[in-house]
Formats: C-alpha cells, sequence, structure tokens
C-alpha cells in the first residue's frame, strides 16, 4: 500500500510490478519459502525512502482509533446474520468520542502511571499495525479504550456538575447527587 500510495497506481499493478522483478508468479509471492528473497527486496524498498515510509506508518496509525470494530466482528460470529442489514456509519463517530473522552481522561491524571499504561498499549498496537488498519487487532485495545473513556466521562460529568452548582444553575440542579452530597455536609 505504501509503495501504491507512493507511485500513484493500485495495490495490484505494484504487485504484478514486484511479481516481474523478482520472477515469482500470484502465490509464490506470500509463500513461505520465499520469504527470503521477499524480505531482502521490502528492506532495500524501505531502505531507500525510510523516512517517507516512517511518515506513512505514524499516519496511517490515527485510522486505527476510527476503525469501527463492531461490524467486523458480527461478520466473524455468523456471515450471514448481517448480510442484508445495512449498519449505520456511525461507529467510527462513536470511536472518536471514546477517544476524545479518553484523552481527556488522560489530561485530568496525567500523574498516574496506570493511565499512563493504558494509553501507551493502545498507542503500542496502533502504532504496531500502523497502515494496516484491521478491526480485529483494535480488539485487545478495546478494554483499555473503554476503560479511559468512562474515565474521562466521569471526570467530564464531575466538572460539569461543579461547575454548575457554584452558578446560579444551582436551584436547577438541586436533584443530582453532588447537590445532595453537598447538602449533608
Amino acid at each position: 500500500n505504501f509503495e501504491a500510495q507512493k507511485k500513484g497506481i493500485t495495490r495490484e499493478a505494484v504487485l504484478s510490478e514486484y511479481e516481474q522483478k523478482l520472477g515469482l508468479s500470484g502465490q509464490q509471492m506470500f509463500d513461505l519459502q520465499h520469504s527470503s528473497v521477499l524480505s531482502e527486496f521490502t528492506l532495500s524498498k524501505l531502505n531507500s525512502s525510510w523516512l517517507d515510509y516512517t511518515v506513512y506508518h505514524v499516519s496511517r496509525s490515527a485510522a486505527f482509533i476510527l476503525t469501527p470494530v463492531l461490524p467486523d466482528f458480527l461478520k466473524r460470529i455468523d456471515p450471514t446474520a448481517i448480510e442484508n442489514i445495512e449498519l449505520p456509519r456511525i461507529e467510527p463517530i462513536i470511536s472518536l468520542v471514546w477517544f476524545l473522552f479518553a484523552s481527556y481522561f488522560i489530561y485530568k491524571n496525567k500523574k498516574s502511571p496506570y493511565t499512563w499504561l493504558c494509553a501507551g498499549l493502545i498507542l503500542y498496537f496502533a502504532l504496531l499495525v500502523g497502515p494496516v488498519v484491521i478491526p480485529r487487532y483494535k480488539l485487545q485495545t478495546e478494554p483499555f479504550l473503554i476503560l479511559l473513556a468512562a474515565g474521562g466521562l466521569y471526570a467530564a460529568c464531575k466538572t460539569t456538575l461543579s461547575f454548575y452548582s457554584n452558578s446560579k444553575f444551582q436551584s436547577m440542579t438541586s436533584f443530582l447527587p453532588l447537590q445532595k452530597a453537598k447538602r449533608q455536609d
């Protein structure tokens, strides 16, 4: 994909060009007995433009956050169950909102080592898979992202409630738990 984007051609055109240069055909390109030849060829390509590939790899890692997991997960469970169902394209938006809440939690708890451990694991997997944005690779990070997002949602609610309790909206928020806790003091 990197080579195709760099040259402005399709992935198939790049594969056929590699087949001609290496003297391998179709499935031989993916056969393990030719892995040393393919490794040498790929490393020579990457060594010639390592900075471009690094930028490509890191920039494509950002798509890792917005990759929807649910449709792929459902297809793997039962491919026929969702054939005729049109799933809404809201999942990337939900992933973005989770990411924003998680980012807020990281910002609010920047001194906590557990926060950085969760964030580091998500970043590790994002950079590890890089341009290969497949939902099954994101599945390992979902528990950490959900924990961070839940913490961010809690922190955002707590901040919002404390803001409204100290303002002219105090009477409007009297039913909220934060107000009841203050009245008990």
